[in-house]
C-alpha cells in the first residue's frame, strides 16, 4: 500500500490467488494479468511481463512458492 497511488498498475500472474487482485484494488491500483501455463510451471515469461509494462506500472507481484503449486 505504501507504493501505490491511484490507478497505478501491478503486474501479476494468471491464474492467481483470489485475494491478490483485491489487495491491489483496495490500494487504489489496477491489476494487470500475465497469463501463465502449466506446461512451463506457471512461470511468467519475460517477454509477456515486458509486454505488460506501461508508464503506470508500479510493481510486479512475484509469488514464490506460487499458487497454483508446481505440478
Amino acid at each position: 500500500m505504501c507504493l501505490m497511488e491511484q490507478d497505478d498498475e501491478v503486474i501479476m500472474s494468471n491464474p492467481y490467488y483470489a485475494c491478490y487482485p483485491n489487495f491491489v484494488k483496495y490500494s487504489g491500483g489496477k491489476p494487470v494479468y500475465v497469463h501463465t501455463h502449466e506446461a512451463i510451471g506457471f512461470s511468467m515469461e519475460p517477454e509477456a511481463v515486458a509486454g505488460a509494462i506501461t508508464s503506470r506500472t508500479k510493481a510486479i507481484m512475484i509469488n514464490s512458492p506460487c499458487n497454483p503449486p508446481d505440478m
